[in-house]
């Protein structure tokens, strides 16, 4: 089977983001691949969103207003019909290209159940220069825990690009209430059960915006401390984090932002950090299965040489062995 554009949906899900729906808007029609219908799910905004959207009706946009809590996302898995879909966000840029390589691979590649790519951050209007030519690049898992190994030790995988295979995508639950506001990496790996996944390489094929009052960076809605066990639970066990060579991988990746104690520095609440330190966060997440863990001394030698212990170049060459690197 040929794939073309109209075989995917795209839905861009916003909430007050008037002032910068438009771009994101822009950064889809302008795909080589030659968008013709984008759906905009708009959850309760209040301010101009509404009319920015509207102002590209004439070139296949079409607005819906959605309700509820994660309303637009479930309006995405609700109204979903094509072979495909993504969910873009509305505060982010999409390389011209992306698409049209992702259907490249869609035609090469059978039994796809994601495609997605790494990225590039930049901080409220400093976008930096998109260059015309991308790497195509990518990488090719074929295990759910090829793909999971991946994304806990090397990071920078996007969520927004992400392409689903709407099948797929519509029978797999978002799990908010297990994880909180960072259920996005769980949910992808979740997906890529069903079948193969691609992860383009160049990071110039999308960019994400950081700003002041991003829901991922603001102190409201933080994680509670079991939903940061949760987090990590599920992907020790998705990487199989008990058998040694991934215990390497565990122990000396700990720190980085999106791992256990990364969480409680980052994103915890200063009342839940006041409430519990980090070696009783370690005995909690013993007490829940995790058991790579060291003891507690350990824990407090990790936090006086964080520095010492970030070997990343180290975690990246270990974590890539043995991938299929595909061009």
């Amino acid at each position: 089977m040929k794939y073309n554009i109209d075989d995917i949906d795209i839905y861009v899900m916003t909430h007050n983001r008037a002032g910068y729906v438009k771009q994101s808007i822009d950064s889809l029609l302008n795909q080589s691949a030659g968008i013709r219908k984008i759906t905009v799910l708009d959850n309760e905004s209040t301010d101009e969103t509404k009319s920015v959207v509207e102002s590209f009706s004439s070139r296949g946009i079409k607005y819906i207003k959605t309700e509820g809590f994660l309303g637009n996302f479930r309006k995405a898995q609700e109204l979903a019909s094509r072979k495909y879909v993504m969910l873009f966000h509305d505060d982010d840029i999409l390389h011209p290209k992306y698409l049209e390589m992702a259907l490249q691979v869609l035609n090469e590649k059978e039994n796809i159940s994601l495609i997605t790519t790494r990225y590039t951050e930049f901080f409220d209007d400093n976008l930096p220069p998109i260059p015309d030519e991308v790497s195509s690049d990518y990488y090719f898992f074929k295990k759910q825990k090829d793909f999971a190994t991946h994304m806990y030790f090397l990071e920078r995988i996007a969520y927004a690009t992400a392409l689903y295979r709407t099948s797929d995508f519509r029978k797999t639950p978002i799990e908010y209430e297990k994880f909180n506001k960072f259920n996005d990496w769980p949910f992808m790996v979740k997906i890529s059960r069903y079948g193969n996944t691609v992860l383009f390489n160049d990071p110039s094929l999308f960019y994400i915006r950081r700003h002041k009052g991003q829901d991922t960076w603001t102190s409201t809605n933080t994680p509670s401390l079991q939903q940061i066990i949760n987090w990590d639970k599920f992907f020790y066990n998705k990487v199989g984090a008990w058998n040694l060579f991934s215990k390497v991988h565990y122990v000396f990746a700990c720190w980085f932002t999106h791992f256990l104690f990364g969480k409680y520095d980052a994103f915890l609440s200063p009342q839940d950090k006041e409430s519990c330190s980090k070696v009783e966060l370690l005995r909690m997440a013993k007490k829940s299965g995790i058991k790579t863990w060291g003891s507690s001394v350990y824990c407090k030698y990790r936090c006086h040489n964080k520095n010492a212990c970030k070997r990343q170049g180290f975690i990246r060459r270990l974590a890539l062995k043995g991938k299929i690197r595909t061009t």
